[in-house]
């Protein structure tokens, strides 16, 4: 497997998005794979487009209900919705045009 690079993902990703629905834990994916693209440094070419997705901090919230962002090199988004339960996830999901591109049954040992 090759080393990851931020760049090679985002060529592989081109003109994709890849979201992040859940809890903290989904939050914490999302936040290491920006990091792991950004190399953690302000970039000019990373666009917040969270109001695209509705992702704005109420009044008298803490934080917004996610983040979006777009790398305009290769206008990949990524982001993250917050969930608490899995009935607004598939609440979410219907709204959502979702691929998968490969399943495998689980090998009994």
């Amino acid at each position: 497997m090759e080393e990851f690079t931020g760049v090679n993902f985002l060529k592989r990703m081109e003109n994709g998005t890849l979201a992040f629905i859940g809890d903290s834990l989904s939050r914490q994916q999302f936040q290491s794979l920006v990091c792991m693209i950004t190399g953690g440094e302000d970039r000019p070419d990373v666009l917040d487009v969270g109001r695209e997705y509705g992702l704005v901090k109420v009044h008298g919230a803490k934080l917004p209900d996610g983040w979006a962002y777009r790398f305009s090199s290769t206008q990949t988004t990524t982001n993250f919705t917050y969930e608490d339960t899995i009935l607004r996830i598939f609440t979410h999901l219907r709204k959502m045009e979702v691929r998968v591109q490969e399943v495998q049954d689980k090998k009994e040992e």
